[in-house]
């Protein structure tokens, strides 16, 4: 995929490729990004508290991360999606082990998916839900237009700007569910949606992502 040498993985990445991905050291259970020690305390969770039980991320993202995940949402090169969706696998093979009821991709707002054609989160979760003998759940939950664009944004005004913008249409009351998304920079989407489910009674929220954009 990257340098077009020989593999005889299930990912259509050598494993010197493969190799080069940013992991996560020591990655907190909570929210997923990397501490100094497996004992150490995340800075990030000591402050304003994030709504879903636990973050699974595989990689930093990084110029790596950032092309294939261009490749495939900007230019819509799907053999990239296939890709990345393996490694969103292996991501899930590695986390807690939790029966769900729901895979829900994050939804798109409207005008991204206009734009794009395509959620991609929806496209990730494919194989992440049948591992788990489910389908993607696209109907649970819609996303209303935000204000502004969430990737241009500071931290603090993410959170204002993602408000109120999830709707859910359908029974989650007793449900434990996963949300999947390719990349949380600050949490604000993902926590919102999981404060959004658990209103509507779902009991547990977990989130999986390929990637986590560290702290600055």
């Amino acid at each position: 995929m990257l340098c077009k040498a020989t593999t005889h993985s299930d990912i259509d990445l050598c494993r010197a490729c493969e190799a080069m991905l940013p992991g996560i050291s020591y990655p907190c259970p909570v929210c997923a990004l990397p501490r100094p020690s497996a004992t150490a305390v995340c800075n990030r969770c000591s402050g304003p508290e994030l709504a879903t039980d636990a973050i699974y991320s595989g990689y930093l993202y990084g110029e790596l991360i950032r092309h294939l995940l261009g490749r495939f949402k900007q230019d819509r090169y799907l053999p990239c999606g296939r890709v990345l969706a393996s490694l969103m696998c292996q991501i899930m093979e590695q986390s807690e082990p939790v029966h769900y009821d729901r895979i829900i991709p994050m939804p798109a707002a409207p005008q991204q998916l206009r734009l794009r054609g395509f959620n991609q989160a929806e496209i990730l979760a494919r194989p992440v839900a049948a591992r788990c003998g489910l389908r993607p759940d696209t109907d649970s939950v819609v996303r209303s237009d935000n204000r502004l664009a969430q990737k241009h944004l500071r931290a603090e005004d993410r959170l204002l700007n993602i408000r109120n913008s999830f709707h859910v249409q359908r029974v989650v009351s007793g449900m434990r569910i996963l949300i999947v998304d390719d990349v949380i920079t600050t949490g604000a989407s993902v926590s919102e949606l999981a404060r959004t489910l658990k209103m509507t009674g779902a009991t547990r929220v977990d989130a999986l992502s390929l990637a986590r954009t560290p702290r600055s």
